[in-house]
C-alpha cells in the first residue's frame, strides 16, 4: 500500500458552461427533473456542495483566470474573452510547483493570447473546440487525425455558440469528453509510475456541456425533450428590460427556435452532463486504483452556467441565475468534513486560497478569494461583465438579485422569496427604491475593494452613460454562416 503523501494531491475538474442546478444534489425543489449525476452527487455526500456558488464574470476566459489567480479579472481591466494573466499574479500551478508539486492542465485551458501558454503548469494537453484549426490545430485535433476521424469534431456544421442541436458524428470513444478523461487517467498513471508519491495538481477541463449541444450516441437518447423541465419564464420577461436583451436574442436567432427545439437543446445538454458525470466516475476509479483516493482533494466546478432558454435566452454573460450559478463540489477525505449541501456563498476566486490552505500553504497577497473552510463567510455573490458602455454589475443575496446597467443606468431587481425564477422585474417600482439603493452601495463597495478598472465615476458611484439603443442590423442566425459565431 502506498504511503500517504506529505501534502494532498489536487484534482481540479471543470466543465464549460455547466449550470449550477444541473447537479442532482442542487436540483431546486420547485423544478424537479430526470437528470442523473451519481458521481457528482457522491462528491457532495462525501464532501460538500456549495449551493450558492457564482462566477463573478460569467464568460470563459476571465472565469478561468479567476481560478488560476484567485483574483477577479476586472481588477486589471479584463471584461470579456481576452487578456493574458498579468505576470505579477502568481498562478495556482506555479505556487504548487514551488512547493514540490508536479502539474498538468488537460483539456480546454482557453488561455489567451497564446492557447499553449503554460501559466505555471509543467505541461498542458489542450483542446480548443475546433478554434485552432487555422493555426495548425490542437492536441485533440491531432488525436482525431491519428485515429482517422479528422475534420469531424464539428462535422455537423453547428457553431460553438449556436443553440441548434445534433448528435455528434464522432463515436463515444473518440468524443472530446472521453479523450479528455483518457488523457487524464493516462497522466495520473504515468505520474505514479515515474514520480511515485510526489504530490500532483491535475486540472481536467472538459469543453462540454457548452454548445453545440451534440452528445454522442447513446447520450443523445438518454433524455426525452418531452420529459425534461422547460425553461424558466420566457421571452415575454424581456418586455420591461433593456432592449439590448432582445437585440442579442435576435442576433443569435433564439427567436426562431420552437418550444420543442428548446427542449431538445435541454435534453442534449443533460446528455452531455451525464457523460461528464460518468467520466468523473472514471477519474475517481483511477485514484482508487492508484491508492491515491484518500490523499487527493477533488474539486468540481465550472466557469459559468447556461440559460438553456430561460427568459428566451441561452448561454451566459448576463446575471439571471442560470448564467452565473455554477456547481462547486469539494471532497477530500480527512481534510474536508462530509457536510453535504451548504448554503455558503462561493466563487471561482475561492479555488486558489481554498486549495492552498488544504495543502498547508500560505495564500499570496492581493487575492480576492478566501478559504471556503475558514471562519469568514460571505452573505452575497457579486459579479461584473462586459465592456463600456454596456457594463453590467450584479449582487445576489438570499432575498434579492440586483443588476445595474451602465447603459442608461437601468436597473433590475428580483425578489427571490416570491419570484425564485426571476421573471418579474421590480427595478422600476418606486416601492423598491430603498432596496435598490442599498444593494447598489454594496456593489460599489465591492467594485472599489477589488479595484475594478473603469467601473466607477469620480465619486465612487457606478459609472453611467446616456442610454443608447442597439443597432438595427441584427440578422437571424440562419442568414449568417454557421461556425463563425464569436466566442
Amino acid at each position: 500500500m502506498a504511503a500517504s503523501t506529505p501534502r494532498p494531491n489536487v484534482l481540479l475538474i471543470t466543465a464549460d458552461q455547466h449550470r449550477g442546478d444541473c447537479v442532482g444534489v442542487n436540483t431546486p425543489a420547485h423544478r424537479p427533473g430526470p437528470l442523473c449525476t451519481p458521481y457528482l452527487d457522491r462528491l457532495a455526500v462525501e464532501g460538500c456542495s456549495f449551493a450558492n456558488a457564482y462566477s463573478s464574470m460569467p464568460v470563459c476566459v476571465p472565469a478561468r483566470t479567476a481560478i488560476l489567480t484567485g483574483r477577479t479579472p476586472a481588477a486589471w481591466g479584463v471584461r470579456g474573452n481576452g487578456g493574458a494573466v498579468p505576470i505579477e499574479c502568481p498562478t495556482l500551478p506555479a505556487i504548487l510547483g514551488g512547493a514540490g508539486y508536479r502539474s498538468a492542465g488537460i483539456g480546454k485551458m482557453h488561455f489567451t493570447p497564446d492557447f499553449r501558454a503554460l501559466n505555471g503548469f509543467d505541461e498542458t494537453v489542450v483542446s480548443e473546440e475546433g478554434r485552432q484549426w487555422r493555426s495548425g490545430g490542437d492536441d485533440y485535433q491531432a488525436y482525431l487525425e491519428s485515429v482517422g476521424w479528422e475534420g469531424l469534431e464539428r462535422g455537423h456544421g453547428i457553431g460553438n455558440n449556436d443553440a441548434r442541436t445534433s448528435a455528434s458524428p464522432l463515436p463515444l470513444e473518440h468524443y472530446h469528453t472521453t479523450w479528455c478523461t483518457d488523457r487524464s487517467v493516462d497522466w495520473l498513471r504515468r505520474h505514479r509510475q515515474d514520480h511515485g508519491n510526489r504530490p500532483f495538481f491535475l486540472w481536467t477541463s472538459y469543453t462540454k456541456p457548452h454548445a453545440p449541444y451534440d452528445p454522442p450516441e447513446p447520450y443523445d437518447r438518454l433524455y426525452s425533450p418531452f420529459v425534461v423541465p422547460g425553461p424558466r419564464g420566457g421571452p415575454s420577461d424581456l418586455a420591461d428590460r433593456s432592449p439590448w436583451y432582445e437585440h442579442k436574442r435576435r442576433r443569435y436567432g433564439w427567436d426562431t427556435l420552437s418550444d420543442l427545439a428548446v427542449r431538445r437543446a435541454i435534453a442534449f445538454y443533460y446528455g452531455n452532463v451525464t457523460l461528464i458525470d460518468r467520466s468523473v466516475g472514471r477519474l475517481l476509479d483511477a485514484l482508487r486504483e492508484m491508492d491515491a483516493e484518500r490523499d487527493t482533494v477533488v474539486i468540481y466546478t465550472a466557469d459559468h452556467g447556461d440559460l438553456l432558454g430561460d427568459h428566451g435566452y441561452f448561454f451566459k454573460g448576463v446575471f439571471w441565475q442560470a448564467s452565473w450559478h455554477i456547481p462547486f463540489l469539494v471532497c477530500g477525505r480527512g481534510r474536508v468534513a462530509p457536510t453535504g449541501v451548504t448554503q455558503q456563498y462561493a466563487g471561482l476566486e475561492d479555488v486558489l486560497p481554498t486549495v492552498l490552505t488544504l495543502c498547508g500553504l500560505p495564500t499570496p497577497g492581493g487575492v480576492h478569494g478566501r478559504d471556503l473552510f475558514g471562519s469568514r463567510e460571505r452573505d452575497a455573490a457579486f459579479g461584473t461583465y462586459d465592456v463600456a458602455p454596456r457594463q453590467l454589475h450584479a449582487i445576489r443575496t438570499d432575498q434579492w438579485t440586483y443588476v445595474a446597467h451602465q447603459n442608461g443606468g437601468l436597473e433590475e431587481l428580483y425578489d427571490l422569496r416570491t419570484d425564485p425564477d426571476e421573471c418579474r422585474n421590480l427595478g422600476m417600482d418606486p416601492a423598491t427604491a430603498d432596496v435598490r439603493a442599498q444593494l447598489r452601495r454594496r456593489l460599489e463597495s465591492w467594485l472599489t475593494e477589488i479595484g475594478a478598472v473603469g467601473t466607477l465615476d469620480g465619486d465612487g458611484r457606478i459609472a453611467v452613460v446616456p442610454y443608447h439603443d442597439p443597432p438595427e442590423d441584427a440578422e437571424p442566425l440562419s442568414r449568417t454562416p454557421l461556425g463563425l459565431r464569436p466566442f
